[in-house]
């Protein structure tokens, strides 16, 4: 019986000389520098800032406060004198006295941050996050502050000017609401219970 030889492996490194798979390095490396840079934000997060983060308004100490301010402040004079000014509509512009309305600075320190998350990311391959932070995120935001007239005096005034209208202001854990919660569950409330601040 007849046994052939088993055919030879070819171990020799191909004539071009580059050892198979070098080419997918730089991605390996871009992935783990994506990787390094997650888990840096996620212990920064955990150790370092209150539930909800650290652009949590209501949970932030003075000095985190303090912080947060100067970066926003940073954001919105970027964002005015970079974008919005080179609109012929001044109803889309962010007037000076922005710090003096409460619903704007929610909504401009959310923005904020979906930039942030647009436009840091260290991955070098293209991408829509930079067109969909103006679709989703920019211009929804200044259609929001618009439909609300949260500006409109100030604008029209040249100077800040209060609402007209305290508006309707609740109040967290009113009796009316414990009582429905206490019927509806079938337990009292001890009073221990952690709620959402009235202002968050």
């Amino acid at each position: 019986m007849n046994h052939e030889p088993a055919p030879e492996e070819d171990t020799k490194a191909p004539e071009s000389g580059r050892v198979p798979g070098v080419e997918a390095i730089p991605e390996l490396l871009e992935r783990m520098d994506s990787v390094e840079e997650l888990a840096a934000g996620l212990f920064e997060e955990i150790s370092s800032f209150p539930v909800g983060g650290p652009w949590f308004w209501a949970e932030l100490n003075p000095e985190q406060a303090r912080n947060l301010w100067a970066e926003l402040d940073g954001f919105v004079v970027w964002l005015q004198n970079r974008i919005l000014r080179h609109s012929s509509n001044s109803a889309g512009w962010i007037p000076a006295c922005w710090y003096r309305h409460p619903d704007a600075v929610e909504l401009l320190t959310a923005l904020m941050v979906a930039h942030k998350a647009a436009y840091r990311s260290k991955s070098a391959k293209p991408g829509f996050e930079l067109t969909e932070w103006f679709s989703r995120a920019l211009w929804p935001t200044m259609e929001s502050l618009s439909q609300r007239m949260t500006f409109k005096n100030c604008m029209e005034g040249q100077g800040h000017f209060d609402a007209t209208s305290p508006g309707l202001e609740l109040t967290a854990a009113s009796p009316h609401f414990t009582a429905f919660v206490a019927d509806e569950t079938g337990v009292a409330d001890s009073g221990d219970t952690a709620r959402v601040p009235a202002d968050a």
